[in-house]
């Protein structure tokens, strides 16, 4: 099959003829439709996650069921499907109790280069080639546990669903399961991206009395009115935290930090009144830090992470899908551009420059 390898950071991904594996028990074979390019995957295009070498990127794949292992439930061949993002093991406490978000292998399954066995699905002759969040579908085929896939209706478009696949859900997610931002509450998103417009879709919905939006790109600012910012803040023209105060009752009740940057995370915590909540949302690359005034927190200040959304995948996305078919989740048109797998790299190029906030690639 053809799939986009990475054989060094930074360096262009090569299109290659490799294998990919039968599915073992409980895993999945999908033929790939198409899959988001998500900031998460330019990250560790750049080193910021690095994924052991070689790797398949791809985390939001979209596609049809072709094969299933032994045990699969509830999945047949020619299913329609999304990968789910929140890989987990499923054995560990938190995983117990429901908690995927704090899996305690949440961060290997994702960055570690193997299925939940510790092995790989992918190979060019003799040589191994790594998994990423246990799917790598930046390829025609992918293979993934049955835990990670969201049965999708039939009558759906699926290729337009793939920022439920991670980014728009993070954001969602971020306000209805961690932020629980309540009606009539003043809420300030950090960064326009993907993440922080599912944020400021979900606010909208919750009810939030104003939604500042704040990012460096005009255009950006300009779609999030489009999705329901009421306000907005231009961070290369004007103080952040100051705009906030100026436009909320001296501080937002929530902060939603959509980016993953240290300085946008303090700021975060700056912009809340006495008593708000931040939640922390952004990739944030290894060894980033951020500056915090502890004072804050004695004045009921709390500042939280959120990864994925804290969702519980197969009860959310079904939830988010309702929403998104009563037009209340327009997750679609935040895909702005498409291009086929051979021109990946041209993708990968144009997103670093923001010139779109979603693409897909089609395989």
């Amino acid at each position: 099959m053809k799939a986009a390898v990475m054989r060094e950071y930074g360096k262009p991904l090569t299109i290659e003829d490799i294998e990919i594996n039968t599915p073992q028990a409980g895993e999945v074979k999908v033929k790939i439709s198409s899959v988001g390019l998500c900031h998460t995957d330019i990250s560790a295009f750049l080193g910021g996650f690095p994924p052991p070498l070689p790797v398949v990127l791809g985390h939001e794949g979209a596609g049809v069921v072709e094969e299933v292992g032994v045990g699969v439930t509830g999945l047949k061949q020619g299913d329609k499907v999304l990968f789910n993002a929140l890989v987990y093991c499923g054995e560990c406490p938190n995983c117990a109790k429901g908690y995927y978000g704090a899996c305690m292998l949440n961060g290997f399954l994702m960055f570690g280069g193997t299925m939940r066995d510790h092995t790989t699905r992918l190979k060019k002759g003799d040589e191994a080639i790594h998994s990423y969040f246990c799917q790598s579908s930046f390829a025609e085929y992918a293979i993934t546990h049955q835990d990670f896939l969201i049965k999708m209706p039939q009558d759906l478009d699926i290729d337009k669903l793939t920022p439920l696949c991670c980014g728009a859900a993070s954001g969602i997610g971020a306000v209805f399961n961690r932020a629980k931002v309540w009606p009539a509450a003043e809420v300030a998103v950090l960064g326009c991206g993907v993440v922080g417009m599912g944020a400021i879709m979900a606010a909208k919905l919750s009810g939030a009395m104003k939604i500042i939006a704040i990012d460096v790109l005009e255009h950006k600012l300009n779609f999030a009115k489009e999705f329901g910012a009421t306000h907005t803040i231009d961070a290369s023209k004007e103080d952040v935290v100051e705009s906030v105060r100026a436009l909320s009752d001296g501080g937002v009740d929530f902060a939603i930090e959509a980016i993953g940057k240290g300085e946008t995370i303090s700021q975060s915590l700056d912009a809340l009144k006495p008593g708000g909540t931040s939640v922390v949302v952004g990739a944030v690359p290894f060894g980033e830090k951020a500056t915090i005034d502890p004072v804050q927190l004695v004045g009921e200040k709390t500042i939280m992470g959120s990864i994925i959304g804290t969702l519980k995948p197969h009860y959310d996305i079904p939830k988010y899908i309702e929403l998104y078919r009563a037009g209340q989740l327009p997750v679609d048109k935040l895909i702005q551009a498409e291009y086929p797998l051979d021109k990946i790299n041209e993708a990968i190029e144009a997103a670093e420059k923001g010139e779109f906030l979603k693409a897909i690639i089609r395989m």
